[in-house]
């Protein structure tokens, strides 16, 4: 399976030696999978673009520091992408940066939140479940570090998790968009070391709390399953029409 990952952004240099960029975190996640999924590296803040003739099974689009409404000149040809994508394009994962990049794009809207950073160790309410979300889950423990949040859904959309943070935690759009505000590919260490490279513009208070929260448990292998299950369902309905 060949995913093109949109690489919308990357850890703080000070940070990134020890802990990676965000392609070799979802190159390790995806290990978890049964099936080999081969992501070809996409430098989207550089005007890369995959070419949609070139037969991707499908797309994914991680996290960034930017938000979906900046003015950066790279943010508007990656929405114009995702408008773009059609039933025989392939489905689209989007995590964090990505989940607000399908809203956008789709008709949905982004905002700062009202409540301020999204941070730490969430529990996700499942609210809707599929039948690519095996192993089912009633909720969901993952990691967040996010100031917007999907504030209005595109239209046709399925609302399927919530938090207390954030009410439009994850949703997917006629089984062939999957977003997620929640990063399945973080590691507690990373988010840690996150943390304290953004402790003074986030604040110690918020901070300290979300540390504690740290040591819970996490359904990161779990989440990546449901992943792999959704790309591999889109890609077989696709193939089957053909």
């Amino acid at each position: 399976m060949k995913i093109a990952f949109l690489h919308a952004g990357f850890p703080p240099e000070p940070i990134k030696p020890e802990h990676g960029d965000y392609f070799s975190m979802f190159q390790k996640s995806f290990q978890v999978c049964n099936q080999k999924i081969e992501l070809v590296d996409f430098q989207v803040q550089k005007g890369e673009l995959p070419n949609l003739a070139d037969g991707f099974d499908g797309f994914l689009c991680c996290g960034s520091a930017n938000s979906v409404y900046d003015k950066e000149p790279w943010i508007a040809p990656l929405l114009n992408f995702v408008k773009k994508l059609t039933i025989n394009d392939g489905p689209m994962v989007g995590i964090c940066f990505g989940h607000q990049l399908i809203a956008q794009a789709l008709g949905g809207k982004v905002a700062k939140a009202k409540t301020g950073w999204g941070l730490g160790n969430k529990v996700g309410e499942i609210i809707q479940s599929s039948e690519w979300m095996k192993p089912p889950l009633a909720k969901v423990n993952l990691l967040y570090s996010h100031q917007d949040q999907v504030i209005q859904l595109p239209k046709n959309s399925q609302h399927i998790m919530s938090t207390d943070h954030c009410l439009n935690a994850a949703f997917t759009i006629e089984n062939r968009f999957l977003a997620i505000q929640g990063h399945p590919e973080f590691k507690p260490p990373y988010l840690d070391a996150l943390m304290e490279n953004r402790r003074q513009s986030i604040g110690d208070k918020l901070v300290d709390k979300a540390k504690h929260s740290l040591p819970l448990k996490l359904n990161n292998k779990e989440v990546m399953e449901w992943i792999c299950n959704f790309l591999l369902a889109a890609i077989h309905k696709y193939k089957d029409k053909q």
